[in-house]
Parts: C-alpha cells; structure tokens; sequence
C-alpha cells in the first residue's frame, strides 16, 4: 500500500565571470496551504533547505501543487540575462522518464549590482495527480537561465529528498475475477488489508465509457487479515459487459478497481428462456428471457392441462 515518493532536486551552482545563476528555489502548496519556498541552491536567505523539509505523508487527500520556481542571476561585463525556466518531469521508479515540462519564470526585480530576481509563484501544476499508480514515483526539478553572450546557464547535479506516501485508499485489493456460471456473471474479489472500508459499488458497462451501479456489497471495514467478496448479476443477457468495483470509505472517499470484461456470447436460435427460480415458490418467482434483437414477445403461464392461467409479459422486449 505505500507509496514513497522521491522528489529530486538538482541544486549545484554554475558560476561564470560574465553572467550567471547564484541562487535557486523551487515553490510548492502542501494540502492547500500558502506556497513554500525550499531552496535547491546551496546558499539560501529565505525558506527551507529542500534537504531539511518534511513533507509529511501522502495520501490519497493530500494536494501537492508546483506553484513555481525562483531564479537569481548575475551579470556583468555587459553580459545580459534574458530569461529563465524551471523545468520538472514525474515519473515511476524503474521506467524511462518522459520529457521535461517548462515553467517561464517572469522577470520581477532588479536586486542591483547587475543582480536579477525571476519568479513565478501562482502555478497550478498537480504533482499528485500525475501519480497514477501505486508505488515510488520521483519528481526532477532544474532551472536554466539565458543570456545574450553566454548562452545557457543550467543549474543542476546532486540532491535527494524522500518522503513516505499513500496515494490510495487503506483498502488493498489483490485480486478480481469475472466468470459465467449458469447464465449469470460472477464476481469474485480478494482484498488483503482494509482500514474504514464501507463497501463496494459494482458498476457496469457495454463500452468501457458509460457506467451504470447494479449493486453493493458491505466491506469488513477494518482487517488485517484477507477478505472476500462476491456478487453476481442476474440481469446480463448475451454479448460482452465490462465490470469494475468503486471501492468507498467510510468518509466517503473512493477508488476504481481495475476493469474485467467478459462475453455472454450470442443467444442461440436468437432467443432465450431459462428455468422459472425459485421452484417451487411462494408467493413470487422469476423467469429470464432474452433475445438478439428488439422482439415483440408474449409470456404466458399454462397449467397441467394446457389452460392459460395468466400473461405475465406482453410488448416490446429489448435486445
């Protein structure tokens, strides 16, 4: 269930004698609070050394915004500086990391002495969001300034910072399984863990896009231990349904399940009737029928002698 995330900062100082960058930060909103400076620069005046920071645990509630960046830069022997970016990408430990994405840090203040304050600090760049999955996910941070001689000043190298999350709800499902028995659609799930899980909605669907709730199982709430479920839909007639399980909390947050698809198949002879259940019955029973295409079609009951004792359907049957 835990997710440690890895938030690297490139912080070492390129100096050169005509232009350069001498101080950096990085500016993030923890759980909608104002904007925190941590300082990847070795020399900060303000903020947070972004080695000492304690970003706390991550969870599935918890916001994790990049709001922006901080340059400084220098020049002099008419070197000017004309810009500068940050830079991030967030990506899974172990795969190949994508492209960088950019952020302009606009120019704010003269600092004198040819010293220049770029910033940008009302981004709205969701950290969290782009952690899709569960497991250590690192987050890369650089910024670039550019002059009109020196070209581009690049400040990066070491720097590491680590912090223990959770990015799902406390309920760990290890397992989800789909299977026709008799007609009908079972569904079978394990869950390994669970803190506060009020249940599960069983959704379905025709095309992975639409989704419609057909039932809900109670969950155990709080285990250690491994819990399983089933549920079986009765409704489903011939072709190919998707299922996924929406997993609430008892404060009302939810998570997906993966999604397990399986085909009916097509009805035979373009119609099907099964077995009235439960037989016998009182005081009800019922009776399933289905067909490939809209059908107008009739159901009627006949005793022993072939007397007609009631019509329980009459219209329109939809495939």
């Amino acid at each position: 269930m835990k997710k440690v995330l890895l938030l690297i900062i490139f912080c070492s100082v390129y100096l050169y004698s005509a232009s350069g960058i001498w101080q950096t930060y990085v500016v993030i909103s923890l759980n909608g609070g104002g904007n925190s400076f941590y300082a990847g620069s070795t020399n900060p005046d303000n903020g947070t050394r972004w080695d000492a920071v304690n970003l706390g645990t991550i969870t599935s509630t918890t916001t994790l915004v990049l709001k922006g960046g901080e340059v400084k830069t220098f020049k002099n022997g008419g070197s000017d500086v004309t810009g500068a970016k940050l830079f991030y990408r967030v990506y899974k430990d172990g795969n190949t990391p994508g492209s960088y994405s950019d952020m302009t840090l606009p120019w704010v203040q003269d600092l004198g002495g040819g010293d220049q304050k770029w910033q940008r600090t009302d981004g709205t760049v969701d950290l969290q969001d782009q952690m899709t999955s569960e497991g250590t996910w690192k987050i890369e941070i650089y910024w670039e300034a550019y002059t009109n001689i020196d070209g581009t000043h690049q400040n990066t190298g070491g720097g590491l910072k680590s912090v223990t999350g959770d990015n799902s709800l406390p309920v760990e499902l290890i397992s989800f399984s789909i299977k026709v028995v008799n007609n009908n659609i079972a569904l079978n799930w394990q869950t390994a863990t669970e803190i506060n899980n009020f249940g599960f909605e069983v959704e379905r669907s025709t095309d992975k896009s639409n989704w419609s709730k057909i039932g809900f199982v109670q969950g155990a709430g709080n285990s250690n231990s491994p819990k399983n479920y089933s549920y079986t839909d009765n409704t489903a007639v011939s072709g190919k349904y998707f299922y996924r399980l929406k997993q609430v909390d008892t404060d009302g947050t939810f998570d997906y399940s993966p999604v397990v698809e399986v085909d009916m198949g097509i009805l035979p002879g373009g119609y099907r009737l099964e077995q009235n259940y439960p037989n016998p019955f009182n005081p009800s029973t019922s009776i399933k029928f289905a067909f490939s295409k809209d059908t107008k079609a009739a159901i009627k009951v006949y005793n022993a002698l072939g007397v007609e004792v009631r019509e329980i359907y009459n219209g329109i049957a939809e495939a």
